[in-house]
Order: structure tokens, then sequence, then C-alpha cells
């Protein structure tokens, strides 16, 4: 796969992974201010309550108190009225005994009375009987009026045993609602602790969210750093990418004019082939009797070559078979056929070449002679000698 494409789904993958990251944040960033904005109202609502709750008791426990204060206010009435009741009883009493006295007095005193008549004369018998008459009507006065205060007070003692069985109900009814109130605040109040615990956790929750917040920010910024550097590296092969495709398209064409040498020396060497197996065969035919001479190939003689200074190419092809080697040398750079050059191995040289044949930017060379225990290899080192 192109390095292009790879650096390019690299980028894209974390791209997707930021947003990814951040989307997750905002929902639950989201889903968690709401959550707190619903524990706060229903926190509200329940303090409202309790508030509502707590006046309502503070009221009952006022109404308590005052209907306390009434019913001991009605005990001591009460207290004061069987105290007053107990006085009148014992008057009534006293009255009785005293009624019974005057009764059994007025029994026993007509015999009295005619002793004291048959005695005394007209005149003190009828003063003694007026003074016992008035005496007599005042103590029925004083007896019916005992009776009537008797029955006012019974009367007042029954309606105030009414009052005191309504006090009493309204007591029981005033306890019951107090009781109610008091378990009403407890559930309130148990609700409203476990709302607390709830809120509580729920914040440290938000606490825990607001670190790996933090820490998704960081690993944001640290992937956007990482994007940043990628990005850099990104136009750096890019840039190592061109230059490799240019030095690419440059080792194709040298290739190409390799090839074309190659080729070209192929046929050359099968040419040559062809030429010398024909004259080996026209000299089996010749004899001395057909010729006093031989004659030779014409010596051809190179003209002098030059091989530039400082000239420095690598070898990108060996022909071990054919003997010879194309390298990334040629015209360009000053080379011409016959010019000698070596193959240098680190600091060692490994071989002597003649070059044969050359192009614009590249070259064919004949091995000449190799040092023992090395073969020339693609890459080698060619300079000038």
């Amino acid at each position: 796969m192109d390095k292009t494409k790879v650096v390019s789904v690299i980028l894209l993958v974390i791209i997707l992974g930021v947003g990814f990251v951040a989307y997750n944040f905002y929902a639950q960033n989201t889903q968690l201010q709401t959550n707190n904005q619903e524990l706060k109202n229903i926190n509200n609502s329940l303090e409202q309550e309790k508030n509502n709750l707590e006046q309502r008791y503070q009221k009952e426990t006022r109404k308590n108190r005052e209907l306390n204060q009434r019913i001991s206010s009605i005990n001591q009435q009460l207290s004061q009225i069987e105290k007053e009741r107990n006085e009148l009883k014992g008057k009534y009493q006293e009255a009785v005994r005293q009624r019974d006295q005057l009764a059994k007095k007025l029994k026993e005193r007509p015999q009295s009375v005619r002793v004291k008549e048959a005695s005394a004369g007209p005149d003190k018998s009828d003063g003694y009987w007026a003074d016992f008459i008035q005496e007599k009507a005042e103590l029925e006065a004083q007896v019916d009026r005992l009776k009537d205060e008797i029955l006012d007070a019974r009367s007042q003692v029954a309606q105030f045993k009414n009052k005191n069985e309504e006090l009493n109900l309204d007591v029981s009814e005033v306890k019951k609602e107090k009781e109610r109130l008091e378990q009403e605040i407890n559930t309130k109040q148990r609700a409203l602790r476990v709302m607390s615990m709830d809120l509580v956790a729920e914040r440290r929750q938000r606490g825990g969210a607001v670190d790996e917040v933090k820490k998704l920010r960081d690993e944001t910024i640290s992937l956007k750093r990482k994007l940043i550097i990628a990005n850099r590296q990104k136009g750096k092969l890019q840039d190592k990418l061109k230059e490799t495709l240019d030095k690419k398209n440059t080792l194709e064409e040298k290739m190409a004019d390799a090839e074309s040498v190659l080729q070209e020396k192929s046929l050359a060497f099968k040419e040559l082939q062809t030429d010398l197996s024909q004259a080996m065969e026209e000299g089996r035919k010749v004899t001395a009797g057909d010729s006093g001479s031989v004659e030779l190939p014409p010596i051809v003689v190179k003209p002098e070559t030059s091989t530039p200074m400082d000239v420095r190419g690598k070898i990108i092809a060996v022909n071990s078979e054919e003997q010879f080697v194309v390298f990334d040398l040629g015209e360009a750079s000053g080379i011409s056929p016959g010019a000698l050059l070596k193959v240098m191995r680190g600091n060692r040289e490994v071989a002597t070449l003649e070059v044969i044949e050359t192009r614009k930017n590249i070259s064919a060379a004949d091995i000449k002679d190799v040092l023992g225990g090395f073969d020339i290899q693609e890459g080698d080192i060619v300079i000038s000698r």
C-alpha cells in the first residue's frame, strides 16, 4: 500500500477517535448536568416540604401547648369545683343534719310545750311559736338555697366533665396528629438523608467525571499535538516520497538505458560469437598451399581517453557471464569509452573497469581485474582511477 494512503488512513482513524471521545464526553457531561438539575429540583422541593412540615409541626406544637395549658387550667377549675362541691356537700350534709335535729326537736317539742303551756301563761306560748316558725322558715329557705347551689354545682360538674371529655378527645386527636406529623417528618428526613447521600454520591461521580474530562482533554491536547507532528511527518514523508519517486523515475530511466545497453551488448556478443565460429570454420579450410601468408584482422588503436577527476557513481547491474557491469555515470559526468575506473567497497579497491559504451546518465564497462576473494556487487562504488 502507498505510504501516503497509510498516513491518511492513520490520520483519519485518529480524527475519528478524537471526535468519538469528544462526543462521548459531551453526552456524559450533558447527562450529568441534567441529573444534577433534577436532583437540585427534588432537593428544593424536599426542603420546601420539610419547611412546611416544620411549620405545621410548630403550629401543632403550639396548639398542643395551648391545649395542655387549657387542660391544666380546666383541671385546676375542676379541682376547685370538686373542692367547692365537697364544701357544698359538707354544708348540705350539715344542713341535713341540722334539719334532722330540728325535726327531732320539733317532734320532741310538743310535749315540752304542753308542759310549759301548763306552767306558763298564754303570752309566752304565742311568742315562742312565732319565733319557732320564723326560724323554721329560715332554715327551710336555707335548705332550698343549698339544694339550688348543689344542683347548680352538679350541672357545672356535668358540663365540666363534658368539656373534659371533649378536651380529652381533642388532646387524643392532637396526639395522633402529632405522631402522624412526627412520622411524616421522620419519613421526609430519611428521604432527605437518602437524597443527600445520593447527591453526595452524584457529586463524587461528577468529580470523577470532571477528572475523566480533564484526562480526556489532556489526551485530546496530546492527540492534537501528535496530529500536528503527524501532519509535519506527513509533509516530510510526502517530500521524501516525492524525492523517492523522482529517484525512482531517474533509476527507471537508467535501468531502461542499462537494459538497452545490455541488449546491444548481448547482440554484439552474439555477433562476435557468430563471427568467431565462422572464422574458426574458415581457418580449418585454409591450407599452407593455398596461401603463403595469413591475413590478420586490422589492429585498431583506441584513441587516448581521459577520465575526469572526482567522479563517483554506483554499480546498478552486474552481468557475471559476460563480465561487464552497468553504473550510473555517463556522458553528462564526462565519462567516455576507454576510460579506466576502479571499484571500491568501503576503503578497499576490489576491481578495475574499462568503459566500453556510454549514454547520457549511464555507462557499461568490462571487468578487467578483480581482487581475489571478491565479487563485484550492485551498490559498489565506482570512482575515477
